[in-house]
């Protein structure tokens, strides 16, 4: 598990020479580029639909730092929630797409407010697609987000929970540090995922159905959202805007499938467990069967069993493989195909 003591929120700022170098620069570059365009061909394709996607935590969590109550009465209060989010296309069999938003952004999600992720143009039948995973050197920094930030998140060690035992991997794709309160007993958690997400054929709900693409005609322009949630990774089945996932009808990898344990997908294994918050289970792990002291660390969690559940699965599992999945709700309440993948490209990504 990757955990910051003392993350730094300072920005250097660049010398009066080196601003007044860069602009020559790029008045150079400019320059230089107007006649290239001058050379040009003309593009006769038709005018392509405009589409700007934003983020934003759910606002129901109001202003400041998420802070809600759980439904078996623990106060939670979150201190960070960076994402790194993005790989934004618009995808489908008659979609015609004239750009992609292929880079991420590294979000800071415990402030309010929406945040623009990207911007798509195409025309015809598409649909969203949309991506959390391991940011690169080169990510797009938010607002509030610093370098160091990036840094941490790029090469923190991450405690892994899996069916070979412990282990770790590298880089983080959502952080999230917060506390649990009640009755006087305050617990701690600092946790990393690092698995990748990817959310294919996301369509709108309009009425009592889900729209079959985007709407895009020549010239149009139009705004989505997607909403972060994080009161999700704490229970299951609670949240009522929460569509189920749909069935991929593409994928970017030819070896896309759900996460499996011992062969069995551990949504489907936890499908019939009651509408529940975790917790309690969460806190019980450190403060019954762990250490009790007070921080609820990874090895923690993989040594409690979820009860209830079809197949033999700990809680760390559960929160890396399952819950982890519904924090990102697609226009509040549309529809996502969900693939979670475990190679960022130098490793296993894990929980």
């Amino acid at each position: 598990m990757g955990q910051r003591l003392a993350p730094s929120r300072y920005r250097a700022w660049g010398s009066k020479e080196a601003s007044e170098s860069t602009m020559k620069t790029l008045t150079v570059a400019l320059a230089a580029s107007l006649v290239l365009v001058g050379c040009l061909p003309a593009d006769t394709r038709p005018v392509p639909a405009h589409v700007t996607v934003r983020v934003e935590r759910d606002p129901e969590l109001g202003d400041g730092p998420a802070s809600f109550t759980s439904d078996d009465g623990w106060k939670v209060t979150l201190q960070e929630l960076l994402v790194s989010i993005g790989d934004t296309e618009l995808l489908g069999d008659k979609c015609t797409d004239y750009s992609e938003s292929g880079y991420r952004r590294l979000l800071d999600l415990n402030r309010p407010g929406l945040q623009k992720l990207g911007e798509l143009f195409g025309l015809n039948d598409c649909t969203l697609v949309f991506g959390v995973s391991v940011p690169h050197d080169d990510t797009v920094l938010g607002k509030g987000v610093t370098a160091d930030d990036l840094e941490f998140m790029n090469t923190a060690s991450v405690a892994v929970s899996s069916e070979s035992g412990p282990t770790t991997a590298e880089g983080m794709s959502l952080h999230v540090v917060g506390q649990a309160e009640k009755d006087g007993t305050t617990v701690s958690f600092d946790w990393g995922l690092s698995d990748r997400i990817d959310f294919l054929d996301c369509r709108r709900q309009l009425g009592e159905s889900f729209e079959s693409s985007l709407p895009l005609g020549g010239g149009k322009s139009l705004s989505v959202r997607i909403v972060v949630d994080p009161r999700n990774l704490f229970q299951i089945g609670l949240d009522p805007k929460l569509a189920p996932p749909a069935t991929p009808t593409y994928g970017f990898h030819g070896d896309d499938s759900p996460p499996q344990l011992d062969g069995v997908d551990p949504a489907e294994a936890v499908a019939a467990l009651p509408p529940m918050s975790l917790v309690e289970l969460i806190v019980d792990a450190d403060q019954l069967s762990g250490d009790a002291n007070g921080r609820v660390s990874v090895e923690e969690l993989s040594a409690v069993s979820v009860p209830g559940a079809t197949l033999e699965l700990n809680l760390a599992e559960l929160l890396r493989l399952v819950t982890s999945t519904t924090l990102y709700r697609y226009e509040d309440t549309g529809q996502c195909a969900v693939v979670t993948l475990h190679d960022r490209g130098h490793g296993d990504d894990f929980f």
